[in-house]
């Protein structure tokens, strides 16, 4: 039996066999996911609300909660303070913000990488935000609203 998320710490072997049980990868970045996953529920910092949807409290404010809603296409989490694509455009018309820069390259592995730059020339201050998905549009868009968020909040 392993134990999840009765220490800030969970060992290899109990990742491992957390993985088995819900038949997940083994490799390294679904393991890490565990890990911080028994962290959270150690410091009972997730509620669950009902069998598809919780809330989790973020470790550096207590006060900023984030819905996490499960369904067979994976997770969707409502965080504050990341805008939607469409609230992204509504901040950048809003502060008047400028594109500089619009890269996109798609790696070896077949996803595309995206990385946009924003100038808000009322604060002479610049931001840039990346992403990556298998779909060129989709990793701008991802872009687009990752640089509109670090240069806003």
């Amino acid at each position: 039996m392993f134990t999840f998320g009765c220490s800030p710490v969970i060992d290899l072997d109990n990742a491992r066999l957390f993985a088995q049980q819900f038949q997940l990868e083994e490799d390294r970045p679904t393991l890490r996911r565990i890990a911080r996953a028994s962290a959270l529920c150690h410091h009972d910092l997730v509620q669950c609300l009902d069998v598809s949807r919780f809330i989790v409290r973020s470790q550096n404010d207590p006060d900023v909660q984030y819905e996490v809603v499960s369904s067979e296409d994976g997770y969707e989490c409502h965080a504050p303070l990341i805008p939607t694509f469409a609230g992204a455009i509504d901040i950048f018309e809003l502060k008047q913000l400028e594109k500089i820069k619009v890269e996109t390259q798609q790696s070896q592995g077949g996803l595309y990488i995206a990385i946009v730059q924003l100038y808000d020339r009322g604060r002479d201050l610049s931001r840039a935000g990346a992403s990556q998905d298998r779909d060129e549009v989709v990793a701008e868009w991802l872009a687009f609203s990752n640089a509109v968020r670090q240069i806003t909040f």
